[in-house]
């Protein structure tokens, strides 16, 4: 037997098998799916519309539930000033000027245009005590992927998302909020479409994605081997880095070791000359004073051979002396 599953069925399941700890509900509209959320005994919920009126409503909604909160927000992927359109049907009011969508709805049309602040889902939810519990996000809202590009941080803790978009991409108004693109950027962030509803006006519906465990396993796998090839990297680059060093200090030991020996060397060198220079200094010394003593000794000898030659010459001239007068007696 062949079982068709109705979108609230998938979320039943989905629900079983991704409680709700918390859930967070951009384009909350009045209320109506609070009622739901009641009876699934969710904890945590912030409902969030731009409309003011329709917000008054939320204010109402969770008064009943102490740990909701109701928030009236214009949400998109910035911070700035952008313009909401108020529709003749309030479930049409948003980003899109309604004159847009006749093709869908002929009786369309704007009755207001509201100039607005625009804030990211992830600065609001940042300034709210909630933020971890969220774990279920529905975008009621078109285009959704501005309110998505601006939670980046909720897509990153999410289980579950719900979004609304354009089903027959062909009838695309000129603006983003196709499934296509919702199913790009949601696919690069570790979710897949698990269920479509086509609205009863077919060419919109609402898209159902879960976090795709296993893609997202392997990416964080290969981020994971990616991470320690760089460390890796790192690592033997550091290797190499810490040998070339060693080697540079081995090479600087070595140098300077061959220093040492080389001073140890010059010093020795100038010691033995310093050596060489005293003995050749005392030798100069001993030699001079060798050289002194013998001119001493042969001024001496000079001297004495010099008396000796006048003690000659004074005998000579007494014996000639003698010798004359012996001749004159």
């Amino acid at each position: 037997m062949h079982t068709t599953f109705s979108f609230s069925d998938w979320l039943e399941h989905v629900r079983c098998l991704l409680p709700i700890s918390g859930v967070v509900h951009v384009g909350a509209g009045g209320g109506l799916d609070s009622l739901r959320y009641a009876n699934w005994n969710v904890a945590q919920a912030v409902l969030i519309e731009a409309d003011e009126m329709l917000a008054d409503r939320l204010v109402e909604t969770v008064k009943e539930h102490p740990s909701w909160s109701a928030h009236s927000a214009f949400i998109s992927d910035g911070d700035g000033e952008a313009t909401f359109y108020v529709a003749s049907n309030a479930n049409e009011s948003g980003a899109l000027k309604p004159e847009t969508l006749t093709r869908f709805w002929r009786n369309l049309r704007t009755i207001e245009e509201r100039p607005a602040r625009t804030v990211t889902l992830d600065t609001l939810l940042a300034g709210l005590a909630v933020g971890e519990a969220l774990n279920w996000a529905v975008v009621d809202c078109l285009p959704a992927l501005p309110v998505l590009r601006g939670a980046e941080k909720l897509i990153a803790q999410a289980d579950v998302i719900v979004a609304r978009a354009f089903l027959d991409e062909s009838q695309l108004p000129g603006e983003a909020g196709g499934k296509s693109e919702l199913d790009q950027f949601l696919t690069a962030h570790g979710y897949r479409c698990l269920a479509t509803e086509e609205e009863n006006q077919p060419a919109l519906g609402r898209l159902l994605y879960v976090r795709d465990w296993k893609t997202l396993l392997e990416s964080y796998r290969n981020d994971h081997f990616r991470e320690f090839q760089k460390v890796v990297k790192a690592r033997d680059e550091q290797t190499r880095l810490a040998a070339d060093r060693q080697a540079q200090i081995n090479e600087l030991t070595l140098a300077r070791a061959e220093e040492t020996k080389l001073n140890a060397e010059r010093e020795t060198d100038v010691r033995k000359l310093a050596q060489a220079r005293d003995e050749q200094a005392k030798t100069a010394a001993d030699r001079q004073a060798q050289i002194q003593e013998l001119t001493q000794e042969r001024d001496e000898q000079s001297k004495l051979a010099a008396d000796r030659d006048a003690q000659t010459q004074k005998l000579a001239q007494e014996r000639d002396k003698q010798a004359k007068l012996a001749s004159e007696a």
